[in-house]
């Protein structure tokens, strides 16, 4: 890509320029603060904005709403980096910059200011032991000025300066560099210090620059994926998914017709909708589709004392899925600044059906300034209701992890809970499906599941998860994901933590940038007071495998998934009544009231269901619940390509108090 790069002089500018070079893109101009009496050329064409932010989120925020409006990729490639590291690469790579202001206990600004980064180095390792502070001064402690990197043609030379004590403090003195004179000169040949890749670029450039890239060594250690299982363990062939046995959908029962396909349910400060269809008779094209969908989605939202801004989870299924950026064009328009989380696949709906939508919202409760008391009681007011949602959005390409590749934030979280959406294996940096099959995918998928966590919640790691759902796009692929799970999660774990987390394996026909894998899962502050649960129903013709994990501290958090594997060919009403009269079990064993269920999704294998359509379907399950559990539930129903174990059914109950 063509970029213009921000530059302030200082070393993280300096250092993105060249990341920027070292992936194959062009720097076309450099950018800053406008001087009043320069004249600056405007008619720049580029695709990019390079900038150093490693930590701020105010200066990577406002860089990334720019580019939005100009419709251009923020590239920040040293975006979380782990600064120690960041620092010494710096040095390593060949960039050379001195201190130019210090802020901070123990750094002295007639002592150190003019210091190199490299004389400096063990000095600001001592005082992140002592202190806390940041090496790369990312809490303002000190400021560099760069006289040299390998990108620039001559070095700067400070002839002469001074220093400007601006604040005498007695524990932290502020101090400025003021130049009073410099100059530039060329390099000499010795170039020993210059890192490999400017090299490789500057002394063959009839070279391809992407075949350069790709044989040198990873930008940093922390470009390594690890955690990878071993693929070659498991059958490559094409397992059987259910072994001929089917679900059989009967006119035996009460069928119920015409019922509202757009379902709700309800906790007070929780709202889920699902249902949402956009069908081919919506207008000739997916965009119509689309826009018919999210018109109907916002009018149920407002109709609730809501708005699309409490969107916090939406769930997209795709007919085909290369209208996703078609559908995303439409999307857009209905969010604001920081959009909810989202997982988007494809499913094969039905043939009118080109998409289908759930959401998740909360709406937290004002509370007054002052309780209402009666007589001496105050009124309770419940601990949940009190939370506020908070948004994880990064847009910029980094080494951290991927970018958002549609209109969605990574995460969203409200109070304890945690929703983050679906990753998939792109490479940071490239934003392109990481080479090496399925494994690999999976390990970098869960990397980038693991730093989002991690980077809105410094305590927490996938060691939080406790819900979640892995989609691939094929059926031998289930064991190497839920070992790449398992390997992710035991590298974060000590002795006296536990991870009690229910991940549902389902096979989809397509996944986003062709993906074989994709993890969305949710997250909780305090996994260790959660606990889990299973039994297991043999009827006569399926099994029902239930597991379950709980929590009950602070209200009432749980989740309870179902695999139903047909045992000779069953109908799907008997099967359902036994689902039923089990979980109604369950609910009673655990104190789990249905005016808390929040959310229900039912994925079947489609190739088990002969000769019935999703609205048939649909219909018996509406009334088949509603006969054993006397309530209207509202619930997805998601036909699949399979589900592990050879499961025909997946139920995945979320129970949710206010």
């Amino acid at each position: 890509m063509r970029v213009v790069a921000l530059i302030s002089g200082g070393k993280d500018s300096c250092y993105n320029m060249m990341q920027c070079v070292q992936l194959g893109h062009k720097i076309v101009a450099l950018a800053n603060l406008k001087p009043s009496e320069k004249v600056i050329q405007s008619e720049i064409e580029f695709d990019a904005v390079s900038t150093g932010a490693i930590l701020s989120d105010y200066q990577r925020v406002r860089v990334e709403h720019v580019c939005s409006r100009l419709n251009v990729t923020s590239l920040a490639y040293l975006w979380r980096r782990e600064q120690k590291e960041l620092y010494e690469e710096m040095i390593a790579n060949g960039l050379v910059a001195i201190i130019v202001k210090v802020a901070v206990m123990g750094l002295i600004p007639r002592k150190h200011l003019g210091l190199k980064m490299a004389a400096l180095h063990p000095l600001l390792l001592k005082l992140n032991s002592q202190f806390g502070i940041n090496v790369c001064g990312e809490g303002g402690e000190f400021e560099t000025f760069t006289l040299d990197c390998p990108l620039f043609k001559k070095r700067i030379v400070i002839d002469d300066s001074e220093v400007i004590i601006h604040s005498d403090d007695a524990f932290a003195e502020v101090g400025y560099l003021r130049f009073k004179a410099m100059h530039v000169e060329d390099k000499s040949n010795d170039v020993g210090f210059v890192s490999m890749f400017v090299l490789v670029y500057l002394q063959e450039p009839q070279r391809s620059l992407s075949t350069v890239i790709k044989e040198l060594p990873a930008p940093y250690s922390g470009d390594c994926i690890e955690n990878i299982p071993n693929d070659t363990l498991y059958d490559s062939e094409v397992l059987s998914i259910n072994d001929g046995i089917s679900i059989v959908v009967t006119e035996e029962g009460e069928r119920i017709n015409n019922l509202e396909n757009i379902l709700i349910n309800d906790t007070s400060s929780y709202l889920w909708i699902t249902g949402l269809k956009g069908n081919k008779e919506d207008g000739p094209s997916v965009e119509d589709a689309t826009k018919k969908i999210m018109d109907q989605l916002k009018d149920k939202v407002l109709s609730r004392d809501a708005s699309m801004d409490d969107i916090i989870l939406m769930q997209l299924f795709i007919k085909n899925m290369s209208d996703f950026s078609r559908i995303n064009s439409i999307y857009q328009k209905y969010f604001h600044i920081n959009p909810p989380t989202r997982a988007c696949l494809e499913a094969n709906l039905d043939d009118d059906t080109l998409l289908q939508m759930d959401c998740l919202l909360y709406r937290p409760i004002n509370i007054p300034d002052k309780q209402r008391q009666t007589s001496n009681e105050q009124v309770a007011i419940p601990h949940t209701l009190r939370h506020s949602k908070e948004t994880m959005h990064v847009q910029s390409v980094s080494h951290w992890a991927s970018a958002n590749i549609g209109p969605y934030s990574q995460a969203v979280k409200v109070g304890p809970l945690m929703l983050v959406s679906g990753c998939i294996g792109l490479w940071p940096s490239t934003m392109s499906i990481v080479e090496g099959g399925i494994a690999v995918q999976a390990a970098l998928s869960l990397r980038h599941v693991d730093r989002i966590i991690t980077a809105f919640k410094p305590m927490e790691s996938l060691l939080n998860v406790f819900y979640g759902f892995c989609y691939l796009t094929r059926y031998q692929d289930i064991a190497i994901a839920e070992e790449a799970f398992e390997k992710a999660v035991q590298s974060k774990r000590n002795l006296s933590s536990t991870n009690n987390a229910l991940i549902g394996y389902v096979v989809v026909p397509n996944l986003p940038s062709g993906a074989l894998v994709e993890y969305q899962v949710m997250t909780h502050s305090e996994p260790d007071i959660w606990h889990d649960f299973s039994s297991f129903m043999d009827c006569e013709k399926a099994s029902l495998i239930f597991q379950g994990v709980l929590c009950q501290e602070s209200g009432t958090c749980g989740v309870v998934n179902c695999h139903i594997k047909a045992i000779a060919t069953a109908t799907l009403q008997d099967v359902l009544t036994f689902y039923c009269q089990e979980l109604l079990k369950i609910c009673s064993k655990y104190k789990l009231s249905m005016k808390d269920l929040l959310t229900m999704r039912i994925s079947y294998v489609k190739s088990a269901f002969t000769s019935v359509t999703t609205t048939d379907i649909f219909a018996y399950v509406s009334s088949t619940l509603l006969f054993n559990m006397d309530v209207v539930l509202a619930f997805t129903l998601l036909p699949v390509e399979g589900l592990k174990g050879g499961a025909v059914l997946m139920i995945s109950c979320w129970f949710q108090s206010a």
